[in-house]
């Protein structure tokens, strides 16, 4: 809502239709948007009982604030408290590669609170995700390639190799993965090899933060490799 104030529905529109769906009429609710302290749906109560509050902070927190007991402040003193810590002291981000995500798990982590939780780390890895940039040249969420060098990145085998590729070449690297598949691979404890079924990922383990790209200007060079470290030992799920 207090983004949508500040007309961001027009300004960011990409962002904004993809999150904030109901506060910029691109669909009907079943409950009335104001900022008060009510639940905006009757399983509020049962999802706080299964722990949600604090698995999916960031969505409970809009949705459920009576449940969760978030009626200390307001939803826009929340907004406002946050842009004043996020321009308070600014990380040093390399944006010359453009507006990217820089791994998979980013969307999954930001509706869990990290924006906040770890934000140098998520501003910098995770600007879209956490609105620090807005993408110009393509719309975030769509299952397709957000750089014009995905396939030929893709053919070089770079799907495997970095995590900057699932997430921005969804289309070509086959990365397109449901909400319930993106819980199962973020959620778990921190490993190397984000795509496994037996490792997840976690935006403050260290082994799985991929450094910022340089994109190339010619299809024929693929974004920086990362160490072997950060490899992906398996494809990508289809």
């Amino acid at each position: 809502m207090y983004n949508a104030e500040k007309k961001e529905c027009d300004n960011n529109p990409n962002y904004m239709n993809l999150y904030c769906k109901a506060s910029c009429k691109k669909c009907e609710s079943s409950y009335e948007l104001k900022d008060d302290c009510t639940d905006r749906s009757l399983k509020c109560g049962f999802w706080a009982g299964e722990g949600y509050c604090e698995k999916y902070e960031e969505w409970m927190a809009e949705n459920c604030r009576n449940s969760c007991k978030r009626c200390e402040k307001s939803r826009k003193q929340v907004c406002i408290e946050k842009e004043q810590a996020a321009t308070a002291k600014p990380p040093k981000c390399d944006t010359s590669g453009g507006c990217f995500n820089e791994n998979v798990c980013c969307s999954y982590w930001a509706i869990n609170g990290e924006c906040t939780k770890s934000a140098g780390y998520m501003s910098c890895q995770c600007p879209v995700s956490c609105s620090v940039c807005y993408p110009e040249d393509y719309n975030f969420g769509l299952c397709v390639d957000y750089h014009k060098h995905c396939k030929s990145w893709a053919e070089l085998g770079e799907c495997k190799r970095n995590p900057w590729m699932l997430e921005n070449c969804r289309d070509s690297c086959k990365s397109c993965y449901s909400t319930a598949h993106l819980a199962e691979i973020c959620s778990k404890k921190p490993g190397k090899n984000v795509t496994s079924s037996s490792a997840g990922a976690h935006p403050t383990h260290s082994t799985i933060r991929p450094k910022p790209i340089e994109l190339p200007a010619e299809p024929s060079t693929p974004p920086t490799k990362l160490s072997n470290e950060t490899s992906f030992d398996n494809e990508a799920d289809a």
